[in-house]
């Protein structure tokens, strides 16, 4: 069966949006790559887009994609990403990874005065 591998995210890490994900899969010997999805909680799953090429008999595609406040909308939440590949011969490997998004800090209306010191 194919290996995928999330470079990044890495698990549990918290991240701002927009965050560049990327991370690679590789083929069984003698298979190839047919198609790749990304996906975030119960997101309708991703296409990656383009799609990466057929991979050659056990060769690798890396892949990226950006996650953004659409794909998490709540900060401080706790996610689950799942990049899933398919190989020629119809076998699915699923890789996932835990992530937060980062709270946001609203100050509101307010400004910083001079120097950095809140009036």
């Amino acid at each position: 069966m194919a290996t995928v591998l999330i470079a990044a995210p890495t698990d549990n890490e918290e991240i701002d949006v927009p965050f560049n994900a990327s991370g690679s899969a590789t083929a069984a010997a003698g298979r190839t790559i047919v198609a790749l999805e990304w996906q975030i909680d119960g997101n309708t799953p991703t296409t990656l887009n383009p799609p990466p090429p057929a991979s050659a008999a056990g060769g690798t595609i890396a892949f990226a994609f950006t996650i953004t406040d659409s794909d998490c909308p709540d900060p401080a939440t706790w996610y689950m990403l799942n990049v899933y590949c398919w190989e020629d011969n119809g076998d699915l490997v699923i890789e996932s990874r835990a992530f937060s998004r980062k709270a946001e800090i609203d100050i509101g209306d307010d400004t910083l005065g001079s120097g950095g010191v809140h009036p």
